[in-house]
């Protein structure tokens, strides 16, 4: 063999090594975008993961101030969840004494007057817990985008409550708007709690 022949048979190992170059830079690029895939995966389900334990913390933290509520009125306890029928009845009690007559006998009621003296009475039971709820809702109106799922999280929220307490609900959705605006009517509504 001589030198050029060599040569000739060197160059066309060039073209071969050109070949295997672009293939294991193509081979590069296909594994930085599936990596980049299961990265941008891994995120959302840390994040999902995040939602789920800061959800759970607060349906908690809403559970453990139901079970510490503690009123005594007229020689008598309530404790826990039967709490929210003794302020419902109270609140019951603010609104017939809110009713009044007209000069054509009709009946009226000053709804925000008898939210008003409800919540000035029992502010330290009642405000916390609804402000607990609403921050529930918000978060879950704020970081699930999905309405289904956004529903699936409410749903839960809504199971944990007695009729007592979604009267009440009711009632302070609309009676705080007095003090700030109607957001928490609108979550409520928004998620069919009723």
């Amino acid at each position: 063999m001589s030198l050029e022949s060599l040569g000739v048979f060197g160059d066309s190992f060039n073209v071969l090594t050109s070949l295997f170059t672009g293939l294991a830079f193509a081979g590069v690029i296909i594994s930085v975008i599936l990596q980049t895939q299961e990265l941008k995966e891994a995120r959302t389900a840390l994040q999902n993961q995040e939602f789920d334990n800061k959800f759970f913390q607060m349906l908690n933290l809403l559970n453990n101030i139901t079970e510490n509520f503690n009123i005594e009125s007229d020689g008598k306890q309530y404790q826990g969840k039967e709490t929210f029928e003794f302020l419902k009845n109270k609140f019951q009690e603010c609104i017939q004494n809110e009713n009044y007559q007209s000069q054509n006998n009709e009946k009226f009621l000053d709804f925000q007057s008898a939210f008003n003296n409800f919540n000035n009475a029992y502010d330290t039971t009642f405000k916390y817990y609804f402000i607990n709820l609403y921050q529930i809702l918000k978060y879950i109106n704020v970081y699930i985008e999905d309405e289904e799922e956004a529903k699936e999280y409410t749903n839960m929220l809504r199971a944990q409550l007695t009729k007592n307490q979604l009267v009440l609900l009711a009632y302070n959705a609309i009676g705080v708007q007095d003090f700030t605006t109607n957001d928490y009517q609108l979550l409520v509504e928004k998620y069919s709690f009723f």
